[in-house]
């Protein structure tokens, strides 16, 4: 082959076909902070009143933690299994066995590299026992 009938096919060409070279292949970070078992929504300044029905123990935060990370990553069409990395902060690092058997039921095999630090308070409410950021990388 010679001329253009030898160029080499680009990835995308490869793994989508030559005639959808039109399209760009993207990938995107997602950058998910703050994310804690209060409701999504809530005043600033913040309502005591309105976190009255977070869980008041590690397994229930965690649970409500990663539904509310769910959220997020639904919102961009992503999932557990794009998340890369994430930082868990608690505020009793004793706790870290439950946060873990909850958090291995939500990513499975496929868990993210992270970090885990024992804080003193979050920010959100003194109730608040665990807050996790997380980059997912979606297409």
């Amino acid at each position: 082959m010679h001329g253009a009938a030898a160029r080499r096919l680009t990835f995308w060409e490869k793994t989508h076909g030559k005639e959808n070279r039109t399209l760009s292949l993207a990938r995107c970070a997602v950058y998910l902070a703050g994310v804690t078992a209060a409701p999504v929504y809530h005043s600033h300044p913040h309502v005591p009143a309105e976190f009255a029905d977070m869980p008041d123990d590690m397994e229930g935060q965690a649970r409500a933690v990663l539904e509310n990370l769910r959220k997020g990553l639904e919102a961009v069409g992503a999932t557990f299994d794009d998340i890369v990395t994430a930082d868990r902060f608690l505020t009793d690092m004793s706790q870290q066995d439950l946060l873990n058997k909850v958090w291995a039921e939500y990513f499975g095999d496929a868990k993210p590299a992270t970090t885990t630090v024992q804080i003193v308070q979050l920010a959100t409410d003194p109730r608040c026992m665990l807050e996790v950021n997380a980059i997912a990388v979606i297409d």
